[in-house]
């Protein structure tokens, strides 16, 4: 074929064209994509999960972990933030994804009763822990290691056994290596902000 002939192809062109375009496309939504710095360097930790088997740090490093603080009598925040773990799970498929849930509420929240919500909101999933322990186990790992708030049971006025626990109101990312990495909050905008910087970290682990 000539050459000058086979220069001036204009479909020759236009997929050169279109490969280029491609390629500076995907450049800069990778530029656009990102996950926030290292907040917290977290020591190693280890609680038990809703089978009564010990689970910790090492259980999960090399994968993402996107974490919920929750209890399962929450009167406030927690069903909508398990609603909002539940969404991420669905959008956030990758194989080198985990997901953790770890109670402020430890002497209710033992791994039977753990297992019982579980399955009363289906909530069984490989790759999703739910994590308790003892009181003060539980208060090292969120409070002195992962940097995270959390208080005492209160008393809600004029009820019956009802009770709160203030904490963490946000969904957590962590790094494969286990540094905290932001904390989101569970409308949709930060909700798809997590979702990107997840995605990240798996494409692009530091």
């Amino acid at each position: 074929m000539n050459l000058k002939k086979f220069l001036k192809n204009p479909f020759l062109w236009a997929f050169i064209i279109g490969i280029v375009s491609l390629h500076i496309i995907k450049h800069f939504a990778m530029l656009r994509r990102h996950a926030p710095e290292p907040l917290v360097e977290v020591p190693d930790w280890s609680l038990i999960n809703q089978d009564n088997q010990t689970f910790g740090q090492r259980d999960l490093l090399s994968n993402v972990i996107i974490a919920s603080f929750f209890f399962t009598s929450c009167p406030s925040i927690c069903p909508k933030l398990t609603e909002a773990m539940k969404e991420l799970h669905e959008r956030l498929p990758e194989k080198n994804i985990k997901f953790i849930s770890i109670t402020v509420d430890p002497e209710t929240d033992t791994p039977e009763h753990l297992r019982e919500f579980i399955a009363k909101n289906n909530l069984a999933y490989n790759n999703w822990s739910f994590l308790t322990g003892t009181r003060k186990n539980i208060h090292d790992v969120v409070v002195n290691k992962m940097r995270i708030h959390m208080g005492e049971r209160e008393e809600i006025k004029d009820t019956e056994g009802v009770y709160d626990i203030p904490h963490m109101g946000q969904i957590v990312l962590f790094d494969q290596k286990g540094r905290l990495r932001g904390l989101f909050k569970t409308d949709s905008i930060e909700l798809s902000a997590l979702v990107r910087g997840a995605k990240f970290l798996v494409e692009k682990p530091d």
